[in-house]
């Protein structure tokens, strides 16, 4: 996350809005505090795997790689991410081996949307 303050920071002050850009880091900061001191894992250590496909079976699925915002998520989420390769997306092995472990796998689907700047998300 620092790389990305430091992005918001250097661009606000290109921009001339240099304020706005500390108050959204500010606010960054504030959600990530808040998000981290809501996280509980119980004393365990979790893992998370983060598994990126496409609609087309056969094009290659991806693994979110530690070293991206899949390891940031993980590690906010109090546990680590259970993919250690440096490489932000490594290709996924084959189902089988992934799914080869006795230990229960929890799944979830994200969906997208395109956001236009009037988008009542964004302003909040």
């Amino acid at each position: 996350m620092d790389l990305l303050y430091q992005e918001i920071d250097e661009l606000s002050q290109i921009f001339d809005v240099a304020e706005r850009g500390q108050t959204l880091i500010a606010d960054f900061k504030k959600r990530e505090a808040a998000l981290r001191a809501n996280v509980s894992t119980d004393g365990k250590q979790l893992s998370y795997v983060f598994w990126f496909s496409s609609q087309s079976p056969s094009a290659d699925a991806y693994l979110g790689g530690k070293n991206g915002a899949s390891g940031f998520i993980a590690d906010l989420l109090g546990g680590k991410n259970a993919i250690t390769a440096d490489a932000e997306w490594p290709k996924a092995p084959s189902l089988p081996i992934l799914m080869s472990s006795s230990r229960p796998v929890s799944t979830a689907t994200v969906g997208t949307r395109q956001v236009g700047s009037q988008d009542q998300i964004l302003k909040q």
